[in-house]
């Protein structure tokens, strides 16, 4: 048997191809067996590959992917995704980011493939199915294949390069108990297909109630916030129709105290007025009584001299009445 070890290059593309032709698995049967056909011509490993080796590496892969993404209790500190090197690839894969990073293949194109006899989807006889560095055991092109453990008692099945399958047996007997086995194997990778669809399924629709709880908890707050707005929206209304309030009060005092302002100024030219004639009045009695003063003085100075000038008539008079009883 002749041994096909997978390139970093290969197991790229096998990812990519997968993530992008994600629809072309629907589930139906054999749909998934003609899905990897197409894939395995895309990548151009007819007669090195078989197309339930590249589904068994891309479960691996996934396998892996699932146990460094939910790791088991206990073992989340040694489980590093950095430690493996498709971890990124796969990671976006597995989230759809990968979608139309390949070519988009048709499995009605490979029509050509469908003389080929389907493979069991778990065979044990397919060899060591390592994740990294996995060496995949086939048979030569165009050579006869070798029975193993698995295929005692079976039709062994020669694939030559042009996908023309030849059964080896002893009997009829053996070829139906073949085709019965290849059926149940099929029907068994169909309700396996099936339950991990269900499992998924349920996972989904848990994942919808929790984000329906979520949604319904996010509205609740939602509505809280709303509420919470209109109450500041309500205050913020009060609180401006309270600053107007104070704006209006404020003017009507600026008012009234203009007023007041006018009326002291009145008040303060009234009083300059009043003292000004009051002053005015205190002269006016001042400069009276001194003329009045004045009046007086010249009175008594005239009367002084009128009665200085009787004194001395009055003497001249006696002086000339002495003279004259003298005489």
């Amino acid at each position: 048997m002749a041994t096909y070890k997978m390139t970093d290059k290969d197991i790229k593309l096998l990812i990519k191809l997968r993530a992008t032709n994600d629809v072309i698995f629907t589930g139906k049967r054999n749909s998934a067996l003609r899905a990897w056909k197409a894939i395995r011509k895309e990548m151009g490993l007819q007669g090195q590959l078989r197309a339930v080796q590249l589904k068994k590496k891309w479960e691996n892969l996934k396998k892996k992917y699932k146990e460094l993404q939910n790791p088991p209790a206990g073992v989340e500190k040694c489980s590093k995704p950095n430690s493996w090197r498709w971890f990124h690839l796969m990671d976006q894969a597995m989230s759809g980011h990968l979608a139309g990073s390949a070519r988009v293949l048709n499995p009605s194109l490979f029509d050509e493939d469908r003389r080929e006899a389907p493979w069991p989807s778990e065979p044990a006889c397919i060899g060591n199915e390592a994740v990294e560095g996995e060496v995949l055991e086939t048979e030569a092109p165009g050579g006869q294949g070798t029975p193993t453990d698995c295929e005692e008692g079976l039709t062994v099945m020669t694939v030559t390069e042009e996908g023309d399958a030849t059964g080896v047996s002893d009997s009829d007997d053996l070829t139906t108990i073949n085709v019965g086995r290849y059926v149940s194997l099929e029907t068994a990778e169909l309700d396996r297909q099936i339950a991990e669809l269900e499992r998924e399924r349920h996972i989904l629709e848990e994942e919808q109630a929790e984000f329906d709880r979520e949604r319904l908890i996010l509205e609740r707050e939602r509505e809280l916030l709303n509420r919470g707005v209109a109450c500041v929206e309500r205050d913020r209304a009060a609180l401006e129709n309270h600053r107007a309030a104070v704006d209006r009060e404020r003017a009507v005092l600026e008012r009234d105290r203009a007023v007041l302002e006018w009326d002291r100024a009145v008040l303060e030219r009234d009083r300059a007025e009043l003292l000004r004639e009051k002053e005015a009045s205190l002269l006016s009695r001042l400069s009276q009584n001194w003329s009045a003063a004045e009046l007086e003085e010249d009175r008594m100075e005239r009367r002084q001299r009128l009665l200085c000038l009787w004194e001395r008539l009055i003497e001249k008079l006696s002086t000339s009445t002495n003279k004259t009883a003298s005489v």
